[in-house]
């Protein structure tokens, strides 16, 4: 999966161990402080992951504490085995490859995607 954000303009890194993930940033389980993914009836449909580990946080404290002008960003969290990225940004795109068991990241991206996306902007 590839995710290009647009309007990036802050970033936080947050390193965990495997056995947890963004609730050590004290986050909730998803649908309580996160935003569901806002296609996942498409993924689910589609036989896609049904948790990407990529949110948008619902009712921030991070986004209310930052300069004027960034009242049109969300806040997103990018979670992964080893820890987490938060950002504030005002969109993204995303787009989802088939993977082949065996393949490699140039041969799977080599095909169109299999599945596209974007939110604001």
């Amino acid at each position: 999966m590839r995710i290009t954000f647009g309007g990036a303009a802050f970033v936080r890194v947050h390193w965990h161990d495997d056995t947890t993930g963004v609730e050590c940033l004290g986050y909730g389980p998803p649908n309580s402080t996160f935003e569901t993914w806002p296609v996942l009836d498409t993924w689910t449909i589609g036989d896609f992951c049904p948790d990407p580990l990529f949110y948008r946080v619902i009712d921030s404290a991070w986004t209310p504490t930052l300069p004027s002008g960034f009242t049109r960003h969300s806040h997103f969290v990018v979670d992964g085995r080893d820890g987490c990225i938060e950002l504030v940004a005002e969109c993204y795109t995303w787009c989802e490859w088939q993977w082949p068991p065996g393949s490699t990241v140039d041969a799977a991206i080599a095909n169109a995607p299999i599945a596209t996306g974007q939110y604001g902007g």
